[in-house]
């Protein structure tokens, strides 16, 4: 009986182990296009650390084209622009979208519903999604 037991927890044990090796959520298809899709909409700036009055006004549009549009609230203009991933947790975005040499930003926290990427090694924005 207690030979069965102890097969019976090895047995156990092996599957959690293959399970918890082989099922990581990284190794999944597509999961990296889902997080990257979630940039795409309208997101507003609600913090810049230190520059919380001038971030109540700006608002960034991510489209899955590639094209980013950067507004202001109390302003009818619009700049257009163009970003790509560098990596998982990277982004960069310059005016042309041939130019390799665009401004990158590391993406600290990207949900559904808030995107935190640090603009300098003091600066960190807060954007929400509208």
């Amino acid at each position: 009986m207690k030979k069965i037991i102890i097969g019976l927890l090895i047995l156990a044990a092996s599957i959690a182990v293959f399970y918890f090796v082989y099922n990581k959520p990284s190794d999944k298809p597509g999961q990296e296009n889902d997080e990257k899709e979630l940039i795409v909409g309208k997101w507003k700036a609600i913090s810049l650390d230190d520059f919380d009055s001038l971030a109540v006004k700006h608002f960034l549009t991510f489209n899955k084209n590639g094209t980013l549009i950067r507004s202001q609230s109390d302003s009818g203009i619009n700049d257009t622009t163009s970003y790509k991933w560098i990596s998982s947790s990277e982004i960069s975005w310059s005016e042309d979208p041939k130019d390799t040499d665009g401004h990158s930003y590391k993406i600290a926290r990207l949900t559904k519903d808030s995107l935190q990427f640090q603009i300098t090694d003091s600066i960190v924005a807060l954007l929400i999604k509208q």
